[in-house]
Parts: structure tokens; C-alpha cells; sequence
């Protein structure tokens, strides 16, 4: 490549499952590492990345954000439904224990 690359990202699929990205990873040569993102391919899991050998990185940037806003939809339909924190709050996390950590 000759380019200064330490890893490469190709870019993403318009596809609906993993065969595109899987196929280039096969067909990739170069010693460059592949990174891959992998938010649209949830049946593209660590064992079938790990068969490839060339993929170093997933980046699964954003499905932490996602989670969290899950679980705040469901904590405030919860608050809701029950005219306050009163059984919530036992299923939170406790800020007091969370900052002696």
C-alpha cells in the first residue's frame, strides 16, 4: 500500500447481511489490518470475525448509546406507570456505592 497505513476501514455495505464484507476480508492481501464496523450485521459475530484473521478492530460505537437510551425509555414508562420512583430506584444504579468504586 505504501500509504502510511497502520489499519484500514473499507467502507460500509449497502447490504443487508455480512457476505460483501466478509467476501472483501477473503480477497484482502495486503499486510494492513482490517477495522470493521459491524452495527448493520448483527449475525457478524467475534467467532466468524476471528475466522477471517485479518480483522483486528470491531468498533461497535454506538450500540452502548442505543442501550442506554432503552433503558431510559423504559425507566421513565416505569415511573409513569407507577406515579413515581418508588420501585426504580431499586433497580438503579446507587451513585453513593458507584463513586466509593
Amino acid at each position: 500500500m505504501g500509504s502510511g497505513l497502520s489499519q484500514y476501514c473499507p467502507h460500509r455495505s449497502l447490504k443487508k447481511d455480512p457476505c460483501e464484507i466478509e467476501n472483501f476480508s477473503r480477497a484482502w492481501t495486503e499486510a494492513v489490518p482490517l477495522v470493521i464496523v459491524p452495527n448493520a450485521y448483527p449475525d457478524l459475530n467475534a467467532e466468524r470475525v476471528k475466522a477471517l484473521r485479518n480483522v483486528r478492530i470491531m468498533i461497535y460505537g454506538n450500540y452502548g448509546i442505543r442501550d442506554s437510551a432503552t433503558a431510559m425509555q423504559e425507566t421513565f414508562r416505569r415511573i409513569v406507570a407507577d406515579g413515581g420512583v418508588q420501585h426504580v430506584h431499586k433497580g438503579i444504579l446507587n451513585l453513593q456505592t458507584s463513586k466509593d468504586r
